[in-house]
């Protein structure tokens, strides 16, 4: 039982820099401990459960649904599954997001206050 203690509260521990919002002039991320969101220029992300937190950084499949500039139809485009994964170093959160066969796009986040954020046009 204290060792099952023990590992919660490590974990726990690992993870808690982690949560919360992490921002870029191209890309937002709100991450929890049940998923969260990536909102990038012109595609959205959607963090599926679970989020596989480790020490550094975390790792989740996610939806993704590319918006596009202009009118929207009102039929939204499909959404496909991508790797994410976030590696944390300082105060910098690196996301990488790689789509199957693709080489992985890469953003660079910090934990910040409100940014102006801009999206597709």
């Amino acid at each position: 039982m204290t060792m099952t203690l023990m590992l919660a509260a490590m974990l726990a521990g690992a993870s808690a820099p982690l949560i919360g919002n992490w921002h870029s002039v191209d890309s937002q991320l709100t991450l929890t401990a049940d998923g969260g969101t990536l909102t990038l220029a012109c595609t959205d992300l959607t963090l599926e459960p679970p989020v596989h937190m480790r020490r550094g950084g975390f790792d989740a499949t996610a939806l993704q649904v590319v918006t596009g500039g202009g009118p929207q139809p009102e039929v939204p485009p499909p959404a496909s599954r991508v790797a994410v994964r976030g590696d944390l170093r300082g105060d910098t959160m690196t996301v990488r997001v790689t789509k199957p066969g693709q080489p992985a796009d890469r953003y660079r986040l910090v934990r910040a206050g409100r940014v102006k954020f801009v999206r597709c046009l």
